[in-house]
């Protein structure tokens, strides 16, 4: 099962980097003028712009002013985000935000694996929901970064705080039963 994900995970990965990729991406079969390759196009010139600020960000909901004044030469804000929630971090935040936010990412779906998979039943059913809505937060962001460029942004730490309490609730249940009475 793990590995039909990874494989799965790693061919996404792929086909994104294909889209982003200026040569590779006039050679992806059916891409034409697609709202997808509209996409593409927006990644790739935020990805330049990114590097630009690459270690200290352009600061948050900085985004519109930044690639209307940089990229686009505009002086109105044509798009307010990447529309790619990492790219929108490695703009506002520099690599260290999308480091960051990786690290916990990756401890926060180690620690809702581990709740998903014990403990008491209602536990299991929480913790495999926020897994799920976990996941399905960060594939949705390799394709819109919508959560993060509003007012919503509180939002898109809710599952990590749910597999917080749960793992920390379950750490605790654990210490409790093996000290004596």
């Amino acid at each position: 099962r793990r590995a039909g994900a990874g494989i799965a995970a790693a061919a996404g990965l792929l086909y994104l980097l294909l889209l982003v990729w200026p040569p590779a991406a006039t050679a992806v079969p059916g891409l034409g003028d697609s709202e997808l390759a509209q996409r593409a196009a927006l990644w790739r010139d935020m990805i330049r712009l990114a590097a630009d600020y690459r270690f200290t960000g352009s600061g948050l909901g900085m985004t519109a002013m930044v690639a209307s004044s940089y990229l686009f030469l505009l002086h109105v804000p044509l798009y307010d985000h990447a529309h790619n929630l990492y790219i929108q971090m490695a703009l506002e935040q520099g690599v260290f935000g999308v480091m960051g936010f990786g690290g916990m990412a990756l401890a926060t779906l180690g620690m809702a694996q581990r709740v998903a998979g014990a403990g008491d039943p209602s536990r299991r059913v929480l913790g495999t929901c926020a897994l799920a809505a976990l996941v399905t937060l960060l594939v949705h962001g390799l394709l819109d970064a919508e959560l993060y460029a509003s007012v919503l942004l509180p939002l898109l730490f809710l599952p990590f705080g749910l597999v917080w309490g749960l793992y920390a609730a379950a750490r605790q249940e654990t210490a409790d039963a093996g000290q004596p009475a």
